[in-house]
């Protein structure tokens, strides 16, 4: 994606240099408009669509992303920072993955509830393209917590199986 004259000039206009203790790295922070997570986004001269500032600067100045492939901001966990030297490609899983806070990370729900096997609840949303679970808290949810026994389970198939039956199945 060559880049005009005018959409690198409002980038670099755009950009704050300021340094991660942190990670010990100095980031440039964008200083325009921002989207949901902070992620920078600006319209380059000539486009109809905004895009994401940190793939316009890495495609810019490394070159394009390979297909199938996403941005990580591997090198400082900042995502209002455009450097294009802390973002690499990464497949969607791995970039999931490594999220610090990303909810398969979290061990407990908001109001401290342990999510272990008979206190997490997978509720299927069809919300994006795919079908996909989250994880709630039986607690929060007002779900009793059953405690799971082989006479719990064997009543549980024998209410099944006479379902089936009276059914027809």
């Amino acid at each position: 994606m060559p880049a005009s004259t005018i959409a690198l000039e409002r980038f670099q206009t755009n950009i704050k240099l300021v340094p991660n203790f942190e990670r010990k790295c100095v980031c440039w922070i964008w200083q325009g408009e921002t989207v949901k997570g902070g992620y920078a986004r600006f319209r380059p001269e000539g486009s109809e669509k905004k895009v994401l500032v940190h793939r316009w600067a890495y495609e810019h100045f490394i070159g394009p992303i390979p297909a199938g492939k996403e941005l990580d901001h591997f090198r400082c966990d900042t995502p209002g920072c455009v450097k294009p030297t802390h973002v690499r490609p990464v497949t969607a899983l791995e970039n999931t993955h490594r999220a610090k806070h990303h909810n398969a990370n979290k061990t407990h729900c908001k109001h401290g509830h342990a999510f272990s096997r008979r206190n997490t609840y997978w509720q299927v949303s069809v919300k994006r393209e795919k079908p996909y679970q989250t994880r709630r808290c039986r607690t929060c949810l007002g779900i009793p917590l059953l405690p799971v026994t082989l006479a719990t389970l064997t009543t549980r198939r024998q209410q099944w199986q006479d379902d089936r039956t009276a059914a027809g199945g």
